[in-house]
Parts: C-alpha cells; sequence; structure tokens
C-alpha cells in the first residue's frame, strides 16, 4: 500500500477501525485512489455522541479487469469492532469545475485519510480559485436551485407520496440546494430536517422555515407530540431488541440521540426525521423477521398528512421555496465566499 494512513483527529477505538477498514478495502480494491473522513468526526464537531465515521472513496467505480466482480465496493452502514461506518461512493476526481458545489464543500473540507500520491490535495489549490471566483460559484448554486425545481412536478410528487418516500425524498431534494451554500463542516447537528430549518435561517431565509414546516407536514406536530413520538421510538426498539435478542438494531442509538438533541434546539420538530427513520428501520427489521406489530410509522405519517397527495399545494409550496432561492442568488453566492474565506484561514 502505497501511503501512510492518516487518522487526524480520530483516536482510540474509532482510530483502530477505520485503519482496519482502510486497509481491508485497499487490499479488496487496489484502484482505489484515496478516502476521505466527512461529517462532524472530520473536526471533531461532534454534538451527538453516537454520530458515526462517515468516509466516502474516490476512484473508479467499476473495478478493473484483474480485479473482479468479487471486489466491488458497496456504499452502506456497518459496524467494526463495535464502531458505526458509513461508507459512500464520492466519484472519480477529474477537474473540480464539473464537480456540484455541494461535493466541492465535501471534498475541500473532508479530512484526508490516505491518498494515492497527491491525488487529493492537488486539487486543492483549484477549488479555492473557484471558490473565489463568484460567477462560477453563482452558477453552480442556480444549478442546484434548478434541480430542486425539475425534481418537484407534480407527478414526481403523486409517486413520491403513493411510495411512502415522500418526506424522505424531498428532505434530500430540498437539503440538497441549501448544503451547497452553507460552507461549514457538515456535522450530526446539520443533516437531514434540521440542516434545512437551521440553513435556512443561517443564509438569511427564514420565510423557507414556515414553507418547508407545511409541505412536509412537520408543522402539523407539536412539541409535545415529537416527545410522545420519540417514547414510541424507544419503545419499538426495545420491543425489537426482545424478540430478536440475536440482533443488533443499526444505528438505534444514533436516532434517539439525534432526536434528543434536536427536542432542546430551536427546531424541535426537526426531531420528526431521526424518529420516522428510527421507526421504519426498527419496524422493517421486525417484518424481515416473520414479526408483525402495529406500524407506528404509518401513524406518524397520517398525523404530518404524509399519506393524501395534496399536489397542487404541495406544487405551489414548492415553487415559493424555489423562487425564494433564485431571488436571492447574489446574496447566496456572497454569504458562501464569505464563509469559504472564514474557513481557508483555518486549514
Amino acid at each position: 500500500m502505497d501511503g501512510s494512513i492518516d487518522l487526524g483527529p480520530l483516536h482510540g477505538n474509532e482510530a483502530d477501525a477505520t485503519r482496519q477498514v482502510i486497509e481491508a478495502l485497499i487490499q479488496r480494491r487496489p484502484s482505489i485512489e484515496g478516502f476521505l473522513l466527512t461529517g462532524s468526526t472530520a473536526d471533531q464537531e461532534r454534538q451527538i455522541p453516537s454520530s458515526d465515521i462517515d468516509i466516502k472513496w474516490i476512484g473508479p467505480l467499476r473495478p478493473s479487469d484483474t480485479e473482479g466482480p468479487t471486489s466491488v465496493v458497496d456504499s452502506h452502514s456497518f459496524q467494526q469492532n463495535g464502531v458505526e461506518f458509513d461508507l459512500s461512493y464520492f466519484g472519480p476526481l477529474l477537474h473540480c469545475s464539473w464537480l456540484p458545489l455541494s461535493a466541492s464543500i465535501v471534498l475541500y473540507r473532508g479530512h484526508v485519510l490516505w491518498q494515492q500520491g497527491d491525488l487529493i490535495t492537488r486539487h486543492f489549490d483549484e477549488l479555492e480559485l473557484l471558490f473565489s471566483n463568484s460567477q462560477w460559484v453563482e452558477s453552480k448554486i442556480g444549478f442546484h436551485s434548478m434541480a430542486l425545481m425539475a425534481a418537484s412536478d407534480k407527478q414526481a410528487i403523486e409517486r413520491s407520496i403513493q411510495s411512502g418516500t415522500f418526506l424522505r425524498d424531498y428532505i434530500v431534494i430540498i437539503g440538497r440546494v441549501l448544503s451547497c451554500v452553507d460552507f461549514r463542516t457538515q456535522s450530526v447537528a446539520r443533516k437531514g430536517l434540521f440542516a434545512i430549518l437551521e440553513i435556512s435561517s443561517a443564509i438569511g431565509l427564514p420565510q423557507l422555515v414556515p414553507l418547508v414546516g407545511e409541505l412536509l407536514g412537520t408543522s402539523r406536530v407539536s412539541e409535545q407530540q415529537c416527545n410522545e413520538w420519540l417514547t414510541a421510538l424507544v419503545g419499538l426498539q426495545i420491543h425489537a431488541s426482545n424478540v430478536l435478542n440475536e440482533h443488533k438494531l443499526e444505528r438505534g442509538s444514533y436516532y434517539v440521540d439525534a432526536a434528543k438533541w434536536m427536542l432542546e434546539s430551536e427546531h424541535p420538530q426537526a426531531a420528526l426525521w431521526p424518529i420516522w427513520r428510527g421507526l421504519k428501520d426498527a419496524e422493517q427489521l421486525l417484518s424481515a423477521k416473520g414479526f408483525q406489530t402495529e406500524s407506528k410509522l404509518q401513524q406518524l405519517s397520517i398525523e404530518m398528512d404524509l399519506c393524501t397527495p395534496r399536489v397542487d399545494d404541495r406544487f405551489k409550496l414548492m415553487q415559493e421555496i424555489f423562487m425564494h432561492i433564485q431571488s436571492e442568488l447574489d446574496m447566496l453566492t456572497c454569504r458562501f465566499q464569505s464563509q469559504y474565506q472564514a474557513a481557508r484561514r483555518t486549514r
């Protein structure tokens, strides 16, 4: 293996487990070109104790002929020596100007765990030139904004509602455009629904908060009800652990700790996202093992009005969100570049 592993902010068991994961992946797939540590652990902004280790791998997606099909590396969550990992594919590194703005930020703010030669770090000068170019930044923000609108036509909304994935789909769609104007290191606190609400206020678009709450149904659930749903999640996880005593709920404590943290924040309704995900994971595991239970997820979805299409209303809300973002591209560009300059001074 060429080059040494730089575990940076990781210590103890997390560092040991990360080294084992990287060494095993390099041995399995020699064409991998590098690994980035991202998320809250990249700079120790760890608000939630049970945060996992986010690693992105860089290189060609398909293995070479000499490596064979068994060397395929999937994006997935797993455990190594009791440490939770979330491994995902970043892509090949060619020209940084081709990257989406959100991916450029991840590359620049992430910690390089390992790279072939200087394959990753040699791109930092190019990224700094791009981040200083207001026209490039504004065009990239505009691209994300237009993608938001393109993904939000009435048919897409109806399909998403019918498939039961509307909350997830539109948190991803809206979060993608907002995260691209937030240059701060991605942390546990700035993921999912909380990211949308917190970033909207931080970047000078607080008017998005009530629009998102109405679109996703979170405004229909009070803070007290959020606490009750957290209690329901904990109860379901205990039930699942009891009946599946040989199985451990992956990321179970992560969802609970994240929800608790968010309930104490300025945006308590953001806790509904980790609660929703925790309920979904627990119910899917019980169902896969042949255990039927009353669906708490379905009850929460009904309470949030996620089971009725309301296509026209939701489409209008998406248009409003899009117009607010599109009308402030100059302001968002200036704010992004200001955050970039502050981050550059701390590198």
